[in-house]
């Protein structure tokens, strides 16, 4: 089973990346066969992710009161 974690830091990429690598560190730990990649988007762009079974997607919200995602991700 191949997993994404896939995330888009924004200034924060510090903060969200350790967050990322944390996820990676517990799904690996569930104890099956499983890949999990980390996946920025700002560095990573032409990844397809096709080839994963499963994706995790993270990133910091753009405002405080309406939720936007960046044109970017």
């Amino acid at each position: 089973m191949r997993v994404a974690v896939v995330f888009y830091g924004s200034g924060r990429s510090d903060q969200l990346k350790d967050l990322a690598r944390a996820l990676a560190r517990g799904i690996e730990r569930q104890g099956v066969q499983v890949q999990v990649d980390l996946l920025d988007v700002a560095v990573d762009r032409e990844k397809k992710l096709t080839l994963y079974d499963y994706l995790v997607v993270g990133m910091v919200s753009v405002t405080l009161f309406r939720l936007k995602v960046k044109r970017v991700v």
